[in-house]
């Protein structure tokens, strides 16, 4: 992977994690819902509903791989493994601005998509 996209993908796990934990923070019902275990590593999954577009969905799914390969890399023995699934219900174009999931001639997973579009998480697996 080159430096480009891992940054990339590092601004896009920010967000991500940024946004699940003012959910947990502001929404106690979410809280209650989640119940994560008082010590857990969350491993953030994406996916998108809906979509098919072939390039976005091969991007999303390198981001997947490279967040496990991160997690298994920096979690402490012993430390159980909260898989978070997000999901992004649609992609929203926000008016006045450039298309969310074109990057020139390519399409990417960029950080505005995962910003702007909306989205929910659901708690998939504890190791």
């Amino acid at each position: 992977m080159d430096e480009t996209k891992r940054q990339r993908f590092e601004r896009i796990l920010n967000s991500v994690s940024f946004d699940f934990d003012k959910k947990l923070i502001f929404d106690a019902e979410f809280s209650e819902k989640i119940n994560l275990p008082e010590k857990c590593y969350t491993i953030f999954q994406l996916q998108l509903e809906g979509f098919d577009n072939s390039q976005l969905l091969e991007e999303i799914k390198e981001f997947n791989s490279w967040v496990k390969k991160l997690s298994e890399d920096q979690r402490d023995a012993g430390v159980a493994s909260c898989i978070m699934l997000m999901t992004i219900t649609s992609i929203r174009e926000p008016f006045h601005s450039q298309p969310l999931v074109n990057n020139g001639s390519t399409n990417q997973l960029t950080e505005r998509l995962v910003e702007n579009s909306p989205r929910e998480f659901a708690l998939v697996g504890v190791n």
